[in-house]
């Protein structure tokens, strides 16, 4: 036991001393951490990044200052020029209004009377091909080779005041002097040959000779076309008064030879289905619906058609006429349609004066030569795009007798005198109509654009219910190398049961002056 205690004081003794030992020894310094040198680094470059930053920061905040003050600067400017162009717009205003109220103040100092004179005329060369075998036609149309001068159309304008105007129109022509009436009619039976009744031959001789003077000259037509007072209230509003034209169709308003495509007119025109003119009061006027968009109207009163028209109404009995006509027009595209409807009464009487042998009193009675009514309707289209032009007309006129009367198409009418097997006239309706097709070309000429225009057409007319129509194909030029001057060469096909087949050509120079 005592041995084993004094091992472990031993054991304990031996432990102890070294620490104790270790417990007298001065502490070294600790060695330098190897980690410190990169930190050092890393500090420093990431101080450079933020300087970098820092600096990129400060310039990005210049631009944007930068840039603040430009946009401030424009906005500046623009409101500026904003307010120029204010202060423009109310100068105009306000100077368009001192004009307009000046001219409305001194109207009657300003303006000044016009007068203008001007007009058209046309040189023709015509050639008819009637068909051998067409007898009759070729009384009718003569098949020689002519020059011929048809019309001088003269102008005179005058602007009285800046809402009263006037115009005249005349048409001098040459004819009727010349002109052949009627055929005689031989029976032939062998050798002999026999002259029955029929129309007499007669040449029209309009030439005298002065007693003064001892020259001659030939009396010709001079045609009053239109005469008419204008007043013009605004757009929408204008009275028209006098001879005036019917206010139909295309080519009735715009007939001079320098305007139209064509050397000849059509039949409907000819014949006057609807009257070309009338006398009396026409009320005119537009609405600009849009921009591009218009309404005419026309709303006529006149004398109708009879025996004096012209100048006076025979009866109590008006004529009525209603013209509307819709427009659409842009830059590059144009297209119009009108229509016009019309109803007259057309009489003619006869006066006599009756005296009693027993009492000495005079009394008047009158006698009804004709009478009968007109119903008419026309429509007109116009279509211009891309330098083609259509154009297009149709007219239908019924034609009613108040006289006892055979309804039209009755197969008993006589087509020569236009009455029955009885006697009756024979009521009847006439129509017609035309289309034609052109497109114009410009050509660069002497050192200018002139325009080079081909068209096409076709007609179609019928004079009465009961007769055979005449249809005709024309084609042809029309080159306007100034603006006055028009050349025109045309070629032109009729054929009907009546005149035959038969070809023409024509050639034309219209001239405005």
């Amino acid at each position: 036991m005592r041995a084993l205690i004094t091992i472990i004081l031993l054991g304990g003794l031996a432990t102890a001393r070294p620490v104790s030992a270790q417990a007298q020894t001065p502490p070294r310094p600790a060695p330098a951490t190897p980690a410190s040198t990169p930190v050092a680094a890393d500090n420093e470059a990431l101080q450079r990044k933020v300087a970098a930053q820092r600096k990129e920061l400060d310039a990005q905040r210049k631009r944007l200052d930068a840039l603040v003050k430009n946009q401030a600067d424009r906005e500046n400017r623009a409101r500026k020029v904003d307010k120029q162009v204010k202060h423009l717009a109310e100068a105009r205003e306000a100077d368009e209004l001192a004009k307009l109220q000046k001219l409305q103040a001194g109207t009657s100092k300003r303006f000044k009377p016009s007068f203008r004179l001007f007009g058209f005329a046309d040189f023709n060369f015509i050639k008819r091909f009637p068909m051998k075998d067409d007898q009759f036609g070729r009384l009718i149309l003569s098949d020689a080779a002519s020059f011929y001068m048809l019309s001088a159309n003269l102008y005179a304008v005058s602007q009285i005041t800046r809402r009263l105007s006037t115009m005249m129109e005349l048409r001098f022509t040459y004819q009727p002097h010349g002109d052949a009436d009627g055929f005689e009619v031989h029976l032939k039976n062998g050798d002999n040959i026999t002259v029955i009744d029929g129309p007499t031959f007669n040449r029209v001789d309009r030439t005298f000779t002065s007693k003064v003077s001892g020259q001659s000259a030939t009396e010709a037509g001079v045609v009053i076309e239109r005469l008419h007072f204008d007043y013009q209230v605004a757009d929408w509003l204008k009275f028209t008064v006098g001879r005036f034209l019917t206010p139909y169709g295309i080519w009735n308003i715009d007939h001079g030879s320098p305007v139209v495509l064509s050397a000849t007119t059509p039949y409907l025109q000819r014949s006057q289905i609807v009257p070309s003119s009338q006398t009396g009061i026409l009320i005119s006027g537009r609405y600009f619906l849009t921009d591009q968009l218009r309404l005419d109207y026309g709303v006529t009163l006149t004398n109708g058609r009879g025996p004096m028209d012209a100048v006076q109404d025979v009866d109590d009995h008006f004529a009525y006429g209603l013209r509307l006509r819709l427009l659409y027009e842009s830059r590059k595209f144009k297209i119009a349609a009108g229509a016009y409807g019309y109803y007259g009464r057309l009489k003619d009487q006869k006066g006599n004066l009756v005296v009693d042998m027993m009492t000495g009193e005079a009394l008047s009675s009158f006698d009804t030569i004709e009478e009968k009514d007109e119903f008419i309707y026309s429509v007109d289209l116009l279509v211009e795009a891309y330098r083609f032009r259509l154009q297009g007309e149709y007219a239908y006129r019924y034609t009613r007798y108040r006289s006892p009367s055979v309804p039209f198409g009755d197969d008993v009418a006589n087509l020569a005198t236009g009455t029955s097997g009885d006697g009756l006239p024979v009521n009847y309706y006439t129509h017609g109509g035309y289309l034609m097709l052109s497109y114009t070309v410009p050509l660069r000429l002497w050192g200018a654009v002139r325009r080079l225009t081909p068209f096409v057409g076709y007609e179609y007319h019928q004079a009465r219910d009961v007769e055979p129509a005449t249809t005709i194909w024309r084609a042809g030029l029309n080159f306007r190398p100034l603006p006055a001057l028009v050349f025109k060469g045309q070629w032109e096909g009729l054929y009907s049961d009546v005149l035959g087949d038969v070809h023409k050509m024509t050639l034309q120079m219209a001239v405005a002056f």
